[in-house]
């Protein structure tokens, strides 16, 4: 799962609060480019859950969800995601990430 703040000078602190609660690999996109940018860089890397997060998902706690699988965007709490993310995962290997959960920490390999 990809979470992504809309600003991520605003937007990151929360985000990573978000990722302690969700029972699920989470790493965060926080970099500098563009929304766009960043939900493309996502999608081209098939990440099956993207959450963008803004001003009004830090309020309300409803967090939208585009799920790859489905093509479409469904909106859930943290309870509700963690039990969504709990039913798709049955079965599977839930090991965690051996990467930064931030995705400006990470190694860039040009090649």
């Amino acid at each position: 799962m990809r979470l992504i703040p809309i600003k991520p000078e605003e937007h990151t602190a929360f985000c990573q609060e978000l990722a302690t609660r969700i029972q699920a690999r989470v790493d965060i996109d926080e970099r500098g480019e563009s929304l766009n940018r960043r939900i493309r860089s996502a999608e081209k890397e098939w990440v099956p859950l993207i959450v963008v997060v803004g001003r009004e998902e830090v309020e309300s706690g409803r967090l939208p969800v585009r799920v790859r699988e489905e093509k479409e965007q469904r909106t859930f709490t943290v309870d509700e995601l963690n039990a969504f993310v709990r039913e798709r995962m049955a079965g599977k290997v839930t090991a965690p990430l051996s990467l930064p959960p931030l995705l400006s920490l990470r190694p860039i390999f040009r090649g």
